[in-house]
């Protein structure tokens, strides 16, 4: 054994190894190497050595040696002779010592030492000859004792004195040699020692052979070269233990292995409780010569056999650790050895068995690997020295799975490419079943169905391995920690792929799943019975009703609390477990089932009764790596998802999608499996979405999902990917959702999102909206339409999130969720009912609306409001929207187009209208919702528009709560007081020097319903329900008494008939009540302002006039612009509110200071607008000249009302305006409206353009107001028309025109609108009957002229030609002279006209001049007639242009 181990290359290498990465303490390296050769002596002899080379203090080794330099070598002779017969230990070390003072030149020559082994070996004769002669080996015993004579230093008993005095200095001599390796003076002194040393053959050269290294021997001149030594030695070493010669194999050996084999299965056994004897091994190894590293195997194989026949695992661990001071006898690297070559001697056996056709052992792989495992886990081996031996290691199993994972990405390339050249005689029969129709009849194709496709199992794709053979014994014994770190260390190979980790993992699950389960099912079923028994049938109890138990408990908490103390120890382990198996737990639905239930259970039990914390990051990896990947490998697996989705459902939305994600891009991108099955489920989806239509979705509903239930990340990337490009898909897709699950829903919503949030396409194309964001929304809006109990606050915080980008195109998103869910529509071009309702309240706002009441659904509605307020969203989502509004217009720079921008700044402003009022409209407590409006415009730098529009429903009510608890005072009541620090802080004190911050708040609080009361509208709407409810009523009648019609159709037609009355009844009740509420609210609300208006007027310092004046500037510039924009309520509240100013506050308010401000301004506000603004700006006039014309029309009501208010006065000491001049102010105003629209209508900028028609589309109903403002704008138009190439421009051009034309027949000349006024129409009048005589005189003179021609004579027949031709010329002068009758009294006139105007009329004003205060002032009467004249001579003008226009 000394030779095998001592003479081993490999041994020899590793020592040097050891001693070159180790120079700064060799002897570490050396006693390594004296260990693994398992060489006591060596180990003692190194001990020794670096003792005493590291104590610093004198041991009695290093008094001997001192002996030898003072006494001389007498004295130290003796103490060595004394120790190497009483003390082993110090007769080695001081051996050792005596060397290394030689080799250090340390008083000690080579001379004297040699001279000192001569002394020594001869006094170990001596003592040898002594020994033998007593009869006894007392000598020779103590010897091979002193020396370590056990079986472990491999001496034989028999060994002698001289031998081991040769053992110990050789040993020390090595020791030398493997520190003092480099060339220098030390190896120089120990080469010539062993010369010396050889020289007087003290020891023989055989010895030095068998313990020398060979460089060393050749040096000291025992061998020739280290090289052939070595040859030499492995020759030596092959015959003498690698070739054994037959009949030695036959006799000897033989009997040895049979009676070590007999001994060792004669005591182990599964039923046998023996252990062995060490001195029975001992003994068959001696008699026989058998190799140690020979009985090592046979032990491990008997003792393998006995723990295989074992009946369990605690049976085998037993047997085990009987036996382990049996082979703890044996070296710990030795047994290591032997398991490694076990294991790859079963590797080879295997490679041979698959090349001849045959399979391989999987059990006796099962056994080596568990017995090994047995091993480790009784601390006889280690399992970091085992590792090496097996195969494949690590590096080849991350290439294995490598090329596993590209072969199935191949495959599945394969299922979506597409060979354009392959013939359909070439297809194949899988080929031309992707290629027919999916059903038949009513049978689905099987194709369909997400199952895995054909891929080799995924165990034999990754071959055989050791390891996981190792890793499924650990878990086989339930050594989890140890399985852990090996699962842990190896994941990268797929170790639960393996069969053995796979079951083992699966064992395990099994029996902590199924108690849990049990007790699960038994709650189940007790509820049943306990439903059944309470009278509910064999479904679930009402949840009215409740469960309770006999003595009145709870039965369901009772349970419920049960159950959560019984998962309480669960979720550690079961979550250990779950990610390790991963998916494939695929392989088991039911316990895949099991452990889906469970681990809803316990989520339950955590989140429900908090009996103890849920894990959530282990959680997540649960359901990451295990969960969802096993769903996706079984097929159509509603039973599976539904529990998997009621553990979801309690996690945020914000868990829930980050969990989807890492299932999308981890899973299906790195596990084999999934990524086939997620490429089949991807080819038939898109099969599915090319086929799909109206006529077969029916069919595809269930299809789809059933592919979904498994996969429905990948069929709805696929589906949203076909929605994005086809915008007409949206309808068929969301009914093709019909059958989807609950998960599949929410995994929908993920994937819309992702598609929105980072998809690479632009969300805005230069003209709007990108068609693939709108398609997207527009199904958004759909689908949570039709499905309430999907979640949408993903969706809200997602808008949100883009806002704080500055993103604004996906408010289309939260627009078209409003839209489709409540009904509200903002935007939308108004009829006149519509904008007269919006004076009203709820229910008459629903008449006039009924869209949004037909498409509200209730459900949605509900679900979206509690996403809003529960998400904290209410405020945010406002003030982003607000904010993102005013960055559009101040810092909207990349904006390439005007048109671009005041599209997205409008589409901005309609979705913050539509979604306050989605509030107001559902909000159960506005109130509580809502922030101040310190909050809104100090912190978060809301404007004040936005911000008042918003709080506006609390102002509203608290200005009614007011005005009901002071009815009819003058002062303001206290509540509304602490409103006016904050109004005051909104401006410079010098806004408030001309404005009222009274007027200011009421301005911002109130709304047109609390202003204006439709009642024309109202009893509209009331007596056309009444006249459906009168026909109802006849149809109940005929159907009552129809004689044609079965008794039941009769009852069913007469109880619908009931139905509708009730309901319309309903409806007129409703509008009723509302109209006479909102009667009262809007007469205290007059009421107020009337009483405060005194207050309001009497702001400032100077002349009331003035006053007026500057109030009416400052109401304009900081209240009614800012409003009139915002929303068509809001212009028309702006036009009601200027109207009860007028009326209520005439001493502060100057109506027509205003008006003149807006005319003038008016091309500027239609230039800075964008199209919804403009449109509210053309509301807003519209309703301030539809108010206007109606004082104009109605003379008496104007001079009782009007005429007299101070508001309309054109200079502080001008009379009361009288209705004529009012006429003139007001066609005046409308020729500066006119000028203005002309202008923008002239403009080379698009959205000017476009934003003049609009209003000018708006204002049809009432402007132009007379003949004369036609022209211009008729001839822009047409310009507009024939010239421009802008398609959207032309269109309202020509629709404007259309209106135009059919107005102009009604549109009233410049004299016909003056004769509105009595007067004017009186004098009219008689003007006209003096141009009637007139023109009867003109007609008898030229009669009379006529007559005189036809009198004369003809002259001479030679002067008949002559003659002829002066009385054709003459005649020709007649008709001419007739053709001018009817325009010779306007010819008259205006020659007269001119002629005035020769003779001195410059020193007149323009016709349209302004008075030093800016107020258009009506020109004086001093030159009516010439007026007169001039109107009378436009409008013939304008007639003949309106014939032309006609002709044209």
């Amino acid at each position: 054994l000394r030779v095998y181990t001592r003479t081993t290359p490999t041994s020899l290498q590793h020592v040097q190894g050891c001693s070159a990465s180790r120079r700064s303490h060799p002897f570490a390296a050396l006693l390594t190497h004296a260990r693994a050769t398992q060489y006591t002596r060596s180990i003692h002899v190194v001990r020794t050595l670096a003792e005493t080379m590291e104590v610093d203090t004198p041991s009695p080794v290093a008094a001997h040696v001192l002996k030898w330099a003072d006494g001389g070598s007498d004295a130290c002779l003796e103490d060595a002779k004394r120790m190497f017969t009483e003390d082993q230990d110090g007769f080695s070390q001081l051996l050792v010592h005596l060397v290394r003072c030689v080799v250090a030149e340390e008083e000690l020559s080579s001379e004297q030492m040699v001279n000192f082994l001569l002394e020594l070996y001869d006094f170990a004769s001596t003592l040898a000859e002594e020994s033998a002669e007593e009869g006894g080996a007392s000598g020779d015993k103590m010897a091979a004792e002193g020396a370590g004579g056990s079986s472990a230093s491999g001496e034989k008993e028999g060994e002698s004195a001289t031998d081991v005095v040769t053992t110990f200095f050789l040993d020390a001599v090595w020791v030398m040699d493997l520190m003092h390796e480099k060339a220098g003076p030390p190896r120089t002194r120990l080469v010539e020692l062993m010369r010396a040393v050889k020289e007087a053959e003290v020891i023989a050269a055989a010895r030095m052979r068998e313990v020398l290294e060979p460089e060393f021997l050749a040096e000291i001149k025992v061998v020739a070269s280290a090289q052939s030594f070595q040859r030499s030695l492995r020759v030596v070493n092959t015959r003498r233990h690698m070739h054994q010669p037959i009949e030695f194999l036959m006799s000897d050996e033989s009997e040895g292995f049979a009676k070590l084999y007999v001994a060792l299965a004669f005591h182990i056994g599964p039923a046998l409780d023996g252990t062995v004897s060490i001195a029975q091994v001992k003994e068959v190894m001696g008699m026989f010569h058998i190799a140690p590293m020979r009985v090592i195997d046979i032990t491990l194989y008997v003792l393998m056999n006995a723990a295989a026949g074992c009946g369990d695992a605690q049976q085998a661990r037993a047997l085990v650790a009987r036996h382990r001071p049996l082979l703890l006898e044996f070296d710990a690297n030795a047994l290591v050895q032997v398991l490694g070559f076990m294991f790859k001697r079963h590797e080879e056996e295997t490679l041979e068995a698959l090349a001849a056709g045959a399979a391989w052992d999987v059990a006796a792989m099962q056994i080596l690997a568990r017995f090994t495992v047995l091993l480790v886990v009784e601390e006889v081996v280690d399992m970091e020295h085992i590792l090496p031996y097996l195969t494949p290691t690590q590096a080849q199993m991350q290439r294995r799975k490598a090329e596993v994972t590209k072969k199935a990405a191949l495959l599945a390339r394969s299922l979506t490419t597409i060979n354009l050249n392959q013939d359909e005689s070439e297809k194949t029969s899988e080929e031309a079943a992707d290629d027919a129709p999916p059903y038949v009849g009513n049978t689905l194709s099987a194709s369909l169905y997400p199952a895995v496709p054909e891929f080799p199992a995924l165990e034999r794709e990754m071959g055989r391995n050791q390891v996981f053979e190792i890793i499924g014994a650990l878990l086989f014994y339930h050594e989890n920690e140890r399985a852990l770190e090996m699962l842990s260390r190896f994941r990268d190979g797929m170790p639960c792929s393996h069969p053995s980790v796979r079951e083992s993992l699966a064992m395990q699950l099994s029996m902590l799943v199924q108690p849990m389960y049990d007790a699960y099912r038994a709650r189940e079923a007790k509820a049943r019975a306990h439903a059944k028994s309470s009278g509910g049938g064999g479904g679930k109890p009402k949840a009215a009703e409740g469960k309770k138990g006999g003595d009145g408990m709870d039965v369901e908490a009772e349970e419920a609390e049960s159950a959560a103390g019984e998962l309480s120890t669960f979720p550690s382990q079961l979550f250990q477990l779950l990610p390790l198996i991963g998916a494939e737990l695929h392989t088991s639905t039911p316990l895949f089932y099991k452990v889906a239930v469970v681990v809803r259970e316990v989520v339950t039990a955590a989140i429900t009764h908090k009996r103890f914390e849920l894990p959530q990051r282990e959680l997540e990896a649960v359901l990451v790596h295990s969960l969802l990947p096993c769903l996706s490998l079984t097929a159509s697996a509603y039973a599976i998802a539904q529990p998997i989705w009621d553990t979801l459902r309690v996690l945020p939305y914000v868990v829930r999608y980050r969990i989807y994600f890492h299932w999308r891009h981890s899973k299906y991108d790195s596990h084999p499996l999934l990524v086939i099955v997620g490429a089949k489920a991807l080819h038939e989806t898109r099969k599915i979405m090319g086929r799909v239509a109206r006529e077969n979705i029916k069919v595809y509903q269930r299809i789809i999902a059933k592919m979904s239930h498994s996969n429905p990340v990948v069929v709805f990337e696929k589906v949203v990917e076909n929605m994005q490009s086809y915008g007409n898909l949206v309808p068929l897709v969301n009914d093709l959702l019909r059958f989807v699950s609950p998960l599949s829903h929410d995994v929908l919503v993920y994937v819309l999102l992702h598609e929105m949030a980072s998809s690479a396409k632009p969300k805005m194309d230069g003209i709007g909206v990108a068609s693939w964001l709108s398609s997207l929304a527009q199904f958004c809006g759909i689908f949570f339409r039709k499905h309430a109990s999907v979640d949408v606050g993903g969706v809200l915080q997602y808008v949100a999130n883009q806002l704080k980008n500055s993103s604004s195109a996906d408010l289309l998103v939260l627009r078209q969720l409003i839209t489709q869910i409540s009904g509200m529509e903002v935007g939308e071009q108004l009829t006149e009912s519509q904008v007269g309702a919006l004076a009203g309240g709820t229910q008459l706002r629903a008449e006039a609306f009924p869209g949004e009441q037909a498409k509200a659904a209730k459900r949605s509605v509900v679900r979206l409001r509690d996403a809003i307020v529960d998400g904290a969203l209410t405020v945010p989502l406002f003030v982003l929207m607000a904010r993102q509004r005013t960055a559009l217009v101040y810092h909207g720079k990349s904006e390439k187009h005007l048109k671009l921008m005041s599209q997205r700044l409008d589409d901005c402003q309609h979705t913050i209208v539509q979604y306050v009022e989605f509030l107001h409209a559902h909000a159960h407590s506005f109130e509580t919702i809502a922030v101040g409006l310190d909050v809104l415009i100090d912190k978060f730098g809301v404007e004040v528009a936005d911000a008042f529009f918003f709080v506006r429903p609390v102002l509203a009510k608290l200005y009614r709560d007011d005005i009901h608890a002071k009815e009819g005072s003058g002062g303001e009541s206290d509540t509304r007081g602490e409103l006016m620090p904050l109004v005051e802080s909104l401006h410079p004190a010098h806004v408030w020097e001309s404005l009222s911050p009274h007027l200011f708040a009421s301005f911002w609080s109130l709304s047109l319903y609390d202003i204006q009361e439709p009642g024309d509208v109202y009893n509209s709407y009331i007596e056309k329900l009444e006249g459906e409810l009168l026909e109802e009523r006849a149809k109940g009648k005929a159907a009552a008494a129809a004689n044609n019609m079965k008794e039941e159709d009769k009852k069913r037609a007469v109880k619908d008939i009931d139905k509708r009355t009730r309901a319309l009844e309903t409806r007129i009740a409703k509008l009723k009540c509302e109209k006479k509420d909102q009667h009262a609210m809007v007469k205290h609300v007059l009421e107020r302002i009337r009483a405060s208006a005194g207050q309001w007027a009497e702001v400032g310092s100077s002349t009331p006039f003035t006053r007026a004046k500057n109030a009416t500037e400052m109401f304009l510039r900081i209240c009614v612009l800012p409003r009139c924009l915002y929303s068509p309520a809001d212009a028309l509240f702006c036009a009601q509110f200027i109207h009860v100013l007028s009326m209520e506050m005439p001493g502060g308010f100057n109506t027509l200071h205003l008006m003149n401000i807006v005319a003038k301004e008016l091309s500027k506000i239609v230039c800075a607008c964008s199209e919804a603004e403009a449109q509210c700006v053309g509301l807003f006039l519209n309703h301030l000249l539809r108010t206007f014309m109606q004082w104009a029309d109605d003379e008496q009501y104007y001079t009782e009302h009007i005429g007299g208010l101070t508001s309309f006065l054109a200079r502080p000491d001008a009379p009361p305006l009288p209705h004529y001049e009012f006429l003139e102010v007001l066609r005046s105003y409308a020729r500066c409206f006119s000028d203005a629209l002309t202008k923008c209508l002239s403009s080379p900028e698009p959205l000017h353009i476009r934003n003049a028609l609009y209003l000018c589309t708006t204002m049809i109903d009432v402007f132009p107001v007379v003949l004369s403002n036609v022209t211009k704008l008729v001839r822009q138009v047409n310009h507009i028309v024939e010239n421009d190439k802008r398609g959207d421009v032309k269109l309202l051009a020509n629709r404007y025109r259309a209106q135009l034309q059919a107005r102009t027949p009604n549109i009233p000349t410049r004299e016909s609108f003056r004769c509105k006024n009595a007067d004017y129409k009186k004098k009219a009048e008689e003007r006209l009957k003096l141009e009637e005589e007139q023109k009867k005189k003109e007609e008898e003179q030229k009669k009379s002229k006529k007559k005189r021609k036809s009198k004369k004579s003809d002259s001479s027949k030679s002067s008949k030609s002559s003659e002829s031709s002066s009385s054709k010329k003459s005649d020709a002068g007649d008709k001419k002279e007739s053709d001018k009758g009817d325009d010779s009294s306007a010819g008259k006139k205006k020659s007269s006209d001119e002629s005035s105007q020769k003779n001195g009329s410059s020193g007149r004003k323009p016709k349209d001049s302004e008075d030093e205060e800016g107020l258009i002032r009506p020109r004086s009467r001093s030159s009516s007639r010439s007026r007169e004249r001039r109107s009378r001579s436009q409008d013939r003008e304008g007639e003949a242009e309106r014939e032309r226009e006609r002709e044209r």
